[in-house]
């Protein structure tokens, strides 16, 4: 799903199309809502890999590269929401 929201995200950038950028902030949000929150720090912040957990893909299982493109999609969704700001000034 981070992937994907990537992907909405640079297709907004280069269209402008609200509708890209409303299904990535959407997805975003669904993974905020995902991620998980432990006091153990080795799973603190990490994704399920699938979701529902008990899905095809890593069944209960815990992947690095999940939270790396989540952070990816946060940093673009950041740059993407200043810029619209600063055009609105």
């Amino acid at each position: 799903m981070a992937q994907i929201s990537i992907c909405w995200l640079e297709i907004f950038n280069r269209t402008k199309d609200f509708r890209f950028l409303n299904g990535a902030l959407k997805a975003n949000d669904i993974l905020k809502d995902l991620q998980i929150k432990s006091i153990d720090p080795i799973v603190d912040g990490a994704l399920p890999s699938s979701s529902p957990s008990w899905g095809d893909y890593g069944t209960f299982g815990i992947n690095t590269w999940g939270p790396k493109y989540f952070i990816d999609a946060l940093i673009l969704e950041y740059k993407i929401k200043e810029n619209l700001e600063l055009n609105e000034e």
